[in-house]
């Protein structure tokens, strides 16, 4: 679980608040498995390519999504809403690219900017774990994870176990 992150009705609101604010964000800060799910459709770019046709330029990443549907300019609109999002399906026969960015993240530093600039370590409220950055399937098989890691973290699980000795 996360550490210092305010439990009850405070939490619940700011979860509701950022559920509101982004379409398809599901967050559970408070239960022993806290997650925070951002639908896939809803990446700033999303690609779907045959292997061999994947983009090699990604500063001017477009996105491609034919082979998925016929989503005009609404893409993220649409894979944004659960519900509509949950009749497409990943297809393990295309490589798939997306582009996603968070301007909350300070990832160097492992902060998170909250309401009214207010920032959070990550590394203390993560209490030593690292984030990650995942896809799951709806029956919660993993296509990937990747942990996010900071030299912080890593520091500070180099001085615990030094003090475990």
């Amino acid at each position: 679980p996360f550490v210092g992150v305010p439990k009850g009705r405070i939490m619940k609101i700011y979860e509701k608040f950022m559920e509101t604010l982004a379409p398809g964000l599901i967050m559970d800060m408070t239960s022993d498995h806290p997650t925070i799910l951002m639908l896939v459709g809803c990446a700033q770019t999303l690609r779907a390519d045959v292997e061999g046709d994947e983009p090699t330029d990604f500063d001017a990443l477009v996105d491609h999504t034919e082979s998925i549907g016929d989503f005009g300019t609404k893409r993220r609109k649409k894979l944004s809403n659960p519900k509509t999002a949950r009749k497409y399906d990943v297809d393990p026969g295309k490589v798939y690219t997306f582009e996603c960015y968070d301007h909350t993240m300070d990832f160097a530093n492992y902060k998170q900017v909250v309401m009214l600039g207010h920032k959070i370590d990550m590394l203390q409220t993560l209490n030593g774990q690292s984030l990650a950055l995942g896809m799951y399937k709806r029956d919660s098989t993993n296509v990937f994870k990747f942990p996010i890691w900071n030299e912080g973290l890593v520091v500070a699980a180099a001085e615990e176990e030094n003090t475990k000795k």
